[in-house]
């Protein structure tokens, strides 16, 4: 059981602070579905099963201040997730885990800033599920000489509620794909690809920060470390 401030345990990226992340940036997906990653005030519990195969199962209840959540709602309770894990050896030289998570918050006049006019007003609430996965490579199990990840993660979010006191539902995809190869000892190279669709939404929102115009939202990164 862990309570205090901490990142959330949903997904593969969001608890792994910055000084790990594998490039310099989070993928897409996080800031726009959870403002870089969801943390907030909260309670935790994990629990690791007593098994050869890792399963892990976990819940939290948070505050609901952060993105995208806010106010605070339900007496302090306005977030909670549930998330799955599981994984373990292929053979001596590489292993597997996998993921799903859901996170369900509730936001109270979240303000979004706008630049060509007023700000932008959410009162409803949001459910974002995750799927990930990650693959590692190494021989003999022995990472220091060469070893390859891959990763991946795919996020779906559902909106609804009111929206400028307009009646609003909106529904957003994203995914990345990154892999990382360790050549040599301390030398590494990746690459990512990164992509947000736009938001499929219901009500008159056009025009407002939430109007996506159809834009689809695509990156390709390379890393040399």
């Amino acid at each position: 059981m862990r309570a205090g401030r901490f990142f959330s345990g949903i997904g593969y990226l969001n608890e792994q602070h910055a000084h790990v992340w594998d490039f310099v940036d989070q993928a897409l997906p996080y800031p726009i579905f959870l403002n870089k990653q969801y943390g907030d005030d909260g309670v935790q519990l994990r629990w690791l099963a007593p098994t050869a195969q890792f399963i892990e199962l976990g819940g939290e209840l948070f505050r609901g201040d952060a993105f995208p959540a806010a106010g605070a709602a339900r007496q302090g309770l306005g977030t909670q997730s549930l998330f799955a894990h599981t994984g373990g050896d292929i053979d001596p030289s590489s292993s597997y885990r996998a993921g799903v998570s859901w996170l369900r918050t509730k936001a109270i006049d979240r303000t979004t800033p706008f630049p060509d006019g007023p700000d932008d007003v959410l009162s409803g609430k949001d459910d974002t599920f995750i799927a990930d996965a990650v693959y590692k490579w190494a021989p003999g199990g022995n990472p220091v000489e060469t070893n390859l990840k891959l990763q991946g993660e795919f996020f779906a979010r559902r909106e609804r509620g009111l929206f400028n006191e307009l009646d609003y539902s909106g529904w957003q995809t994203g995914f990345y794909a990154q892999a990382v190869y360790q050549f040599m000892p301390r030398w590494r190279v990746g690459l990512r690809y990164d992509q947000v669709d736009g938001n499929r939404q219901s009500g008159l929102l056009a025009g407002s920060a939430v109007d996506s115009q159809g834009i689809t939202r695509r990156r390709a990164s390379a890393m040399l470390e």
